[in-house]
């Protein structure tokens, strides 16, 4: 018998559930693991790649371990988060025990094989544990915001941890935060939704080793510990994009960020550039939309370096990322070449746009006076590459709202498929509870 804090319980199940793969058809990844012993209970769930646990106070007599489904405890639990459960195992059947207002309150479910619970990988003695930093959480928080988890590349879909510290990119823009890791060889790990969700804090440890033919890793942070697969597949070389600042032509330092990404999200979106001109001067920074001039701020800088005579063109919510990761200074060429935004978190690297002006037809551009001698107007030349980019943007929309449609119709069939099989258990519950009260009752 396990007896633990409903309100700790329910903070669990809030992060593991995060794991649980509720639509699959092996039982155990739609559980989860108790292990109760020494005043102690570890909680655990697998999506059959990873597995994440926490170790938590509650009250054990003897030996407690089961698989309990994840649906079943969590529907069992209610929506209150005070008072104590209790759980036992008898003959296969969990039983879930709560008092509610005076009175005792159980329900019951079948359990899962302990058997189809997947073999972990022990961390081999002879392996380092890599210590991590204080905060680290909070590092990958930060970091996870530019990871695109629908990439195809499947590095990019996680994190890169190297000696050079943690290290994220969508193909577009790229974030690295310096902290010493005392790593032989960098690392890929996979997007740590379930590990950001519980947001443990203080420092941790990492252990990398290799297991036949995969290469596994594993984080402890706190009371939290995360297994998993390494992503395969070589990260791109960063490194060699990331300028040096003192290679940049002029920074800017602009300290009244909070009215910068109040400006910006004021600003209407224009796809596919969503573009935002900066134009510097000598003590201020003028931001004006290239699509609707109208909307401008003006708000003072410390500019170091010439000024250059074009606008720095930016994306919008690139922008709005570099100051509420809480970047205050711009670093950029004349020439078309990344921008180096630091002050925050780490450098974040982004690209400038290079797109034609967008005439809005509520404000259409005054046409110049015809000179007396009529010539022929002479047509600007069209930039192929300009145009290739901008096909690709418009082919990069559509496919992703064709696969959010998919996915979305994927789900519903889930969904449907999951309430059919709820059906079908409850109505397997309920006969044999039907039998047992035949068999009691002599019938």
């Amino acid at each position: 018998m396990l007896k633990i804090e409903k309100k700790v319980l329910a903070e669990a199940l809030r992060v593991l559930g995060k794991l649980v793969s509720r639509l699959s058809p092996v039982a155990a990844q739609r559980a989860l693991r108790f292990e109760g012993r020494n005043g102690l209970v570890r909680i655990s769930a697998t999506d059959g790649v990873e597995l994440v646990a926490v170790e938590l106070n509650a009250t054990v007599e003897g030996a407690f371990e089961a698989l309990a489904p994840f649906a079943e405890l969590k529907k069992g639990l209610g929506n209150g988060k005070t008072g104590e459960v209790v759980l036992s195992l008898e003959a296969g059947t969990v039983t879930v025990g709560e008092v509610v207002r005076g009175r005792l309150e159980e329900k019951t479910f079948l359990a899962v094989d302990l058997a189809e619970w997947p073999e972990r990988k022990i961390v081999p003695e002879a392996i380092a544990r890599v210590t991590l930093p204080e905060g680290v959480v909070g590092m990958l928080a930060h970091a996870a915001q530019i990871v695109n988890r629908q990439e195809a590349r499947l590095p990019l879909r996680g994190i890169n941890l190297s000696r050079d510290g943690i290290t994220v990119t969508d193909g577009k823009q790229l974030l690295n935060i310096p902290c010493p890791l005392e790593l032989d060889a960098e690392v890929t790990i996979p997007f740590p939704l379930a590990l950001l969700t519980a947001n443990p804090g203080g420092p941790g440890t990492l252990a990398v080793w290799q297991s036949n033919q995969d290469r596994l890793f594993e984080i402890e942070v706190g009371n939290w510990n995360w297994y998993g697969r390494v992503l395969s597949g070589n990260y791109p070389n960063w490194r060699q994009v990331m300028p040096a600042t003192d290679s940049m032509d002029y920074a800017a330092k602009i300290a009244d960020r909070e009215g910068c990404i109040e400006f910006l999200r004021k600003v209407p979106d224009c796809p596919p550039h969503h573009a935002v001109e900066l134009h510097f001067q000598a003590d201020c920074v003028e931001m004006r939309s290239a699509d609707f001039p109208e909307l401008k701020l003006k708000t003072p800088c410390d500019f170091i370096g010439k000024l250059s005579s074009m606008p720095l063109v930016l994306n919008k919510y690139a922008l709005i990322r570099i100051f509420h990761h809480g970047h205050d200074t711009i670093r950029a060429c004349h020439a078309f070449a990344p921008v180096l935004a630091s002050g925050g978190m780490g450098n974040l690297l982004v690209m400038p746009l290079n797109c034609k002006p967008f005439q809005n037809n509520n404000h259409p551009i005054k046409k110049e006076k015809q000179m007396e001698n009529k010539t022929e107007p002479a047509t600007e030349p069209v930039n192929a590459m300009d145009e290739l980019n901008h096909g690709l943007d418009e082919l990069r929309l559509k496919l992703k709202t064709l696969l959010d449609e998919s996915a979305f119709l994927t789900r519903k069939v889930k969904e449907a498929a999951l309430q059919q099989k709820q059906k079908e258990r409850e109505f397997v519950q309920a006969r044999r509870a039907i039998e047992r009260i035949k068999l009691v009752s002599g019938f």
